[in-house]
Parts: C-alpha cells; structure tokens; sequence
C-alpha cells in the first residue's frame, strides 16, 4: 500500500493515495449518498476511509461543526483518533482535554481559500453514554464501528445531522442485529438516501490471501461471512430464532391499570436485571404478556431504601409488580426483596433449557410480545445462542454460551416459566440446527 498521510493543501479534495487498487475504497470515495455505510470485513480497510471523506465534507460544507463516534473510549483513543489525525493535521489541533479538534489559524484559508466566519471543531465522542450525542449540530458525521452501538444511537446521529441534512459516513463490520443491519442493510435497496458499500477481507490489497482461505476453513460459515465478507448473518444456535421484530414488537401503548403487573428478575450483586412485564386476561383465550420496560442499572445497590431495587421497580405503578426470579439457590435474595416490599415467587421449574422451552412457547404462541423501543431487550435475544463447536455445529448443551452475561434473558425464562408452566414435568426437545 502505499504511504498514507495529507495531501497538498493545493488540493484538500484528491484522492487518497492509499485507496490504489482498492475497489471497495474506490466505490465509497465516489458514493454520493446522504448516507454511506461501508460495511466490510475485518482488516478490509473500511476504518482508514472514514477520515478523509470526513475532510472532504469539511471541505464541501465549510466552517462549522463536525463529529467523529466510536462505541467505547478504547476504540475511539486507539483505533480512531490515529486515523483521524493523519488526516487533520496540520489543519486542525487536538485538545484532548475536551475531545475536540479546533481549526490551526491560518488553516481556513488553505481549506476554503478565505477567512471563516465561524469556529470549525470536530466533536471526538464514544456512545457508551447517549448523552454524548446530544447537543451539537453537525454538517457531517462519521461514526466508526456503529455495529456495536445501541439502535437509539442511530437516532441521535440522524438528529444531530438534521437540520444542515448532513452526510452520515459508517464504517463498521457487522456484529449483532442491531440499527446498522434493521435500518440500512435491510433497507439499502428500498431508501434512496442510503448507499451500502460492501467489501472483503480479501478485497484489501494488504490482506493475505491465504490467511483469508486459513479463516474460511477455521471458522463457523456464518461468523466467517460476518467477520471476513462483511455481510450479516444469524449467528447459529440463535435461541429464539422465531421471534422477529415485525411479529413479537408492537409500539408502546399506556398499560390499563388494571393489568396485572410483574417483574421478571435476575439477581446479582453487581448486575441485577429485571423485566417488567403486563399480563392481558382475554376471555376464553389463555393470557397474553407485554415487555414494557427493561431494568438493569449495572451497579451495586441493595433491594431496599429509597434508591433500592424495589423502589426503583415499583416507581411509576399502580401496583406493585409481582416479582419472580432466580434459581432455586436463591432463597436469600427472594427473602431480601420480598422485605423490602415486593414479593418474589421461585420458578417451579429450574433447568434453563425448560424455562427457555416456556418462553419460546410463549413466543410461537404470539403470546410475549416487546415494546419496539427496548433496545437492550432486542439486542440480548438476537446474540442469546446456544454454544458451537470448531466446526459451527450447535452443541447439545442444556446452558446457552456465554450464559452468565445475558441478565434480561436468564429474568426472561425465570419469569416464563411461571406465567407459563408446563403442565407436566418434562425434558423439554429444544431445536439444535
């Protein structure tokens, strides 16, 4: 490849030397599209592109400001920031000390070729906390990595572009069924205003050949076409593979009040998680439940006082929720909760792969349905798989892989299983394809 840095300040628009043979790279730096999405594979060349279309929509759109999104701090320090830097000096001057770049004097006149008339900064962000993108109002952003950023993260940037219709470049491989494959690789043949560049591993210039083949041969076929392809996939083993967002989500509504409410609960000193979940009686059919609402703090707190876990639960409710959850090991916080105001029944069933067998019946009965809006929900059971071997066949295991992280799942089959008992103690076939 050939050397990357800043082009002459005679010519802030050219074409960046590295992009040579890529095509991909190529592709993206022609697209015209209000939004890009350059979704590739790993170590494709899909971050290093991102900059220097930032810079040239500095260049088009003149003084103002402009932001630059990774997912966490380590991302944004580490793998963006460098790039960005190649690119902006000796434009512009980083203050770390409020993530911002600031436009060098003297530099509007090699950008622009007069004086600005307002400041220019570039906003550095990391969307662990939503609040980051709030604000500001951009002419252009570049989120890096958006496949690892919550759906509501999606709205922000589109907010922040709004009002000067400002170009939105993604760059990012795909991870997990969030807004990046929902709202614009399932759209990108049906939106005009969204262009999807898709790219390879192999399509890098840079990236071995045979270490291309080698991944091919070592990886799941599904994990290999995310990984190295670019191109979302389910993950095997998903667990509720029949839940779909068109089906099992509905807009929220206001719950009558005279709806039983309950809270599904997952325990844990420093990850408690619940769900809070309304029952709907029909007559002469069997009850229908509606997730309306995600709880998972991440911290440790205990489950009275004003700031407690029942208090927080109970906040807002015409009626206490009835709270079931944990494992039959679990006595203790039942007894907590329970002296704290809000009592919690144990499941009457215990082994994982059963209450998940509950909640998947729940679901093919379009008996469960979730509030649109809860992301973190939606997230959690589109990655809650069971575990697969070296060759990606799905391990006939009775706990799903990774299950210990999955807090609003395990308060998921804690409280399905008693909304929704077996009717006679059975092992349960689970599908395993």
């Amino acid at each position: 490849m050939a050397r990357r840095g800043i082009v002459s300040t005679d010519d802030f628009e050219a074409l960046p030397e590295f992009i040579g043979e890529h095509i991909g790279q190529q592709k993206a730096w022609n697209s015209v599209a209000r939004i890009l999405a350059i979704i590739a594979g790993w170590q494709s060349g899909k971050t290093v592109i991102g900059p220097p279309l930032l810079r040239r929509e500095i260049q088009r759109r003149g003084p103002g400001d402009y932001a630059a999104l990774a997912p966490t701090y380590p991302l944004l320090a580490n793998k963006l920031l460098p790039e960005l830097r190649r690119w902006l000096d000796p434009y512009f001057e980083l203050k770390k000390a409020d993530n911002v770049f600031v436009i060098r004097p003297g530099a509007d006149l090699k950008i622009w070729g007069k004086a600005a008339d307002e400041p220019t900064r570039i906003l550095l962000r990391h969307t662990d906390n939503s609040d980051a993108v709030e604000a500001f109002t951009a002419k252009a952003l570049l989120a890096d990595e958006p496949g690892q950023m919550a759906d509501e993260i999606w709205e922000a940037m589109q907010a922040r572009c709004a009002v000067n219709q400002g170009r939105l470049i993604l760059t990012s491989r795909p991870y997990r069924s969030n807004f990046l494959v929902k709202e614009i690789w399932d759209k990108r043949f049906e939106d005009p205003d969204i262009e999807v560049v898709n790219f390879r591993s192999i399509d890098n210039p840079a990236f071995p050949e045979s270490e291309y083949e080698r991944q091919k041969r070592l990886l799941p076929p599904w994990k290999f076409l995310m990984k190295h392809d670019g191109i979302p996939t389910k993950p095997a083993g998903v667990i509720y593979d029949i839940v779909d967002r068109e089906r099992h989500g509905v807009p929220r509504f206001t719950i009558p009040a005279n709806w039983t409410r309950y809270a599904f609960i997952d325990f844990g000193n420093n990850n408690t998680a619940a769900l809070k979940v309304a029952e709907e009686l029909r007559e002469g059919l069997k009850p229908r439940y509606f997730i309306y609402s995600a709880y998972h703090p991440g911290d440790r707190r205990s489950a009275s006082g004003e700031d407690g876990h029942v208090a927080r639960l109970k906040k807002g409710e015409p009626m206490t929720p009835l709270g079931v959850g944990g494992s039959h090991q679990e006595d203790g916080w039942r007894d907590s909760w329970s002296a704290a105001g809000m009592p919690v029944k144990e499941p009457p069933i215990n082994r994982i792969d059963e209450q998940i067998a509950q909640a998947y019946e729940l679901f093919a009965d379009d008996r469960l349905f979730i509030f649109s809006d809860l992301s973190e929900v939606w997230d959690e059971i589109g990655d809650y798989a069971w575990p697969v071997d070296e060759n990606g066949e799905v391990v006939r295991d009775d706990r799903p892989e990774n299950d210990a992280i999955f807090h609003l799942m395990a308060a998921l089959r804690y409280g399905a299983a008693f909304v929704n008992p077996p009717k006679v103690r059975r092992t349960v076939e689970l599908k395993f394809y």
